[in-house]
């Protein structure tokens, strides 16, 4: 079934998955609600095509337009399966995200904040419900994965800059799809709680090739555990991101190659502290699988040129007794394939 789901386009030997291009557009589910979160991207209330829910118009989500139906992040706010699946990890030490905002006047009101997000090399710490503890502290890196805004607070609402790129430790599910993400334009908007803790909300354009090959290139769940497991259509989900791009045109050709999106998360109280020494960042395990696949979509999606299938095993897996996975010698009789 793996090699029927990657090899559907319009000749048997292209790969679908690094080339969708090469197959048809199947159609994808979309969300054809008005009603979304997110931000005015671009300081034009008339395009957009979505309404806050506090009655802001002309808010840019085109990410969530596309997927909002996708059965993987449907569900009450936290609770989509990705999310769960996400926040899972974090909780377990894959990785681990920290905000820190700091300024010199009332913590509820002041005109010269400053807001920043990156990763932290510390893990989080679970407390007797598994949930997230409060008041431990992280060192926070800033070598990559990391990005400082200016920000005004006015009653407990956090507004930030919006600058042209911001760097932050990617939302991920697998090991060879954390590292870092970047959100062009970006910017976020905070809530400090009466507990500490913040609600927020981080906004920008996503480049969607970016996305696509983060979701689909995976060891060991890919693009066909995301069709058999979760019923999306990889290359519908291509088309999709594709055509609800509306940022980002390439200099060149004008095609636009940035989707909006926003994202919103919780965070609960903690001391985010500059180490004395720079602190070094866990980069993902790299696995030539996944890497060697994403080089091959950039180039295909690139050039508009057909990338060449990797070079897959074909003898047996490799054990003590043949440990370079070689075909035993044969000889074909009249009539029988080679092997």
């Amino acid at each position: 079934m793996n090699d029927a789901l990657s090899h559907r386009g319009f000749r048997a030997d292209v790969e679908t998955y690094i080339n969708p291009f090469a197959a048809p557009d199947p159609g994808f589910q979309q969300v054809t609600g008005k009603i979304a979160e997110g931000f005015d991207l671009d300081g034009n209330p008339k395009t957009g095509g979505f309404t806050s829910p506090d009655g802001k118009r002309g808010i840019d989500n085109a990410f969530y337009r596309a997927m909002g139906c996708a059965m993987s992040y449907r569900g009450v706010p936290y609770q989509g399966y990705l999310s769960n699946r996400g926040n899972d990890k974090m909780l377990d030490g894959m990785y681990t995200m920290v905000v820190r905002i700091s300024g010199n006047q009332d913590p509820l009101n002041d005109r010269d904040a400053k807001v920043e997000i990156g990763y932290s090399p510390d893990p989080v710490v679970k407390d007797a419900t598994g949930k997230v503890a409060t008041d431990y502290s992280f060192r926070l890196a800033k070598s990559a994965q990391y990005t400082a805004l200016k920000a005004t607070i006015r009653k407990g609402v956090v507004e930030t800059q919006t600058v042209p790129e911001l760097h932050l430790p990617a939302f991920a599910w697998y090991e060879t799809n954390r590292g870092e993400v970047v959100f062009f334009k970006g910017r976020m908007r905070l809530t400090l709680l009466p507990d500490g803790s913040l609600s927020a909300l981080l906004g920008g354009y996503r480049d969607y090739r970016d996305i696509y090959a983060k979701d689909t290139f995976n060891v060991p769940s890919g693009g066909q555990s995301r069709e058999s497991t979760y019923y999306q259509n990889q290359i519908g989900f291509y088309y999709a991101l594709k055509r609800n791009a509306d940022g980002l045109p390439d200099p060149k050709t004008g095609e636009k190659t940035g989707i909006s999106a926003a994202y919103r998360f919780l965070a609960k109280p903690a001391f985010v502290v500059d180490p004395q020494k720079p602190v070094a960042i866990d980069q993902p395990i790299s696995d030539d699988k996944a890497e060697r696949e994403r080089a091959l979509f950039w180039k295909a999606v690139t050039t508009k040129a057909i990338s060449p299938e990797p070079q897959r095993r074909r003898g047996p897996p490799a054990s003590p007794q043949n440990p370079a996975g070689q075909r035993p010698a044969v000889t074909a009789a009249a009539g029988t394939p080679a092997p």
